[in-house]
């Protein structure tokens, strides 16, 4: 296999022939760009062509083990998702290796899968086991991986679909902000130079690393709107800039007025200190790179600790906007729009525990109309 990385779009990306896809015979090659260092796009890439070696040779692939199958699964997976996403697939796929890996692909039952599943969340001999919830995603991976071999003919049934998934456990209440205690935030870092990040955060409901992935030139000043087309995250270790996760993530966020004021006077800052260009990082650091996102993270708790308000995380924020939102009346289908959720679905069970308040609340829209003699 032959490749090569080159700096493209102010970061780095790289190309290489993969030789045939397993599935079509077809010759192929595998590009990916918005790495922020050489090394992270030498490491991509090496992953990839690690991912793409054969197993030893079979006389057909009915005789694949499972953990064989899976190998050649994730190396068509590596072509088609985000780095962090594939970190995710290898994590949970690791798991599934770890106790099925030598099965014959075509012997794999039900039974197997349940007796696999019971053991991650219970291990043999004691010992911590994973949590439903991490369960149920990795067993979405697997289910998802062999639904593609039933897809190539190598399976005539899905063996994770014959299975129940845990049973899933209440959600715990997410910590919120009132509006008083946004304003007490906002107030008490006005001074600060991340302080438009934070009110960015608060009024758009955006994910951390949308907002450290926004570019100058991704700000439409006229409109007054964001343009979210990438993410700025880690993936072992290494800060990567990924598309969204979904189409629906890629989107248009508007702006209120004062937040717009409030990110021309930092990007004219940015501009006095040459670092306002089209490519240049709206959230930068001292020395006008990336923000790490644990270091912006670690930058907003030690901020709340001192506002006087109740502790929560960064990612709260998005929580305390989402449901401040559908308080004050916004429609879920703009808040989901506005969230990036892939449906309206995701947005009303993310927050359902609002719902019973709004309800409360409407319950004397129709009363108040029929009786308050002032209308």
């Amino acid at each position: 296999m032959t490749g090569s990385v080159k700096r493209r779009s102010g970061g780095w990306a790289f190309r290489v022939d993969v030789g045939a896809d397993p599935a079509t015979g077809r010759r192929c090659q595998v590009s990916k760009q918005g790495f922020t260092t050489k090394r992270a796009a030498e490491q991509a890439m090496a992953e990839v062509v690690r991912l793409r070696r054969p197993p030893a040779p079979r006389s057909a692939s009915s005789t694949w083990s499972l953990g064989e199958y899976l190998e050649q699964w994730l190396t068509r997976e590596a072509a088609r998702v985000s780095p962090a996403t594939l970190r995710t697939y290898r994590l949970a796929i690791g798991r599934v290796v770890a106790l099925l890996g030598d099965l014959p692909l075509s012997r794999l039952s039900g039974a197997d899968v349940a007796a696999w599943q019971q053991h991650l969340l219970h291990p043999d001999g004691g010992g911590r086991g994973l949590s439903p919830a991490t369960v149920r995603n990795t067993r979405a991976v697997f289910h998802k991986a062999l639904s593609d071999a039933v897809r190539l003919e190598l399976l005539d049934r899905n063996p994770v679909a014959a299975t129940d998934p845990p049973a899933n456990v209440a959600r715990k209440t997410t910590e919120v902000w009132t509006a008083d205690e946004v304003r007490r935030f906002l107030d008490h870092v006005s001074g600060h130079r991340l302080s438009v990040a934070f009110r960015v955060l608060v009024t758009t409901g955006m994910r951390r690393g949308e907002l450290l992935g926004l570019r100058w030139g991704d700000v439409g000043w006229e409109r007054g709107a964001l343009s979210v087309v990438r993410s700025l995250g880690l993936v072992d270790g290494e800060l990567v800039m990924s598309p969204g996760k979904t189409a629906t993530s890629r989107r248009l966020v508007f702006l209120d007025d004062a937040t717009l004021d409030g990110l021309r006077a930092h990007f004219q800052r940015a501009v006095d200190a040459e670092a306002g260009g089209d490519s240049d990082p709206v959230v930068a650091a001292r020395d006008g790179g990336l923000v790490h996102p644990d270091s912006f993270s670690n930058t907003f708790d030690r901020l709340v600790a001192t506002a006087g308000v109740s502790r929560i995380r960064l990612h709260d924020l998005r929580h305390t906007y989402a449901t401040l939102a559908l308080m004050a009346g916004m429609h879920p289908v703009v808040l989901a729009e506005r969230l990036g959720h892939s449906t309206v679905a995701t947005t009303m069970d993310l927050y359902a525990h609002v719902t019973p308040a709004i309800s409360r609340d409407a319950a004397n829209i129709v009363a108040t109309t029929l009786w308050d003699p002032r209308r």
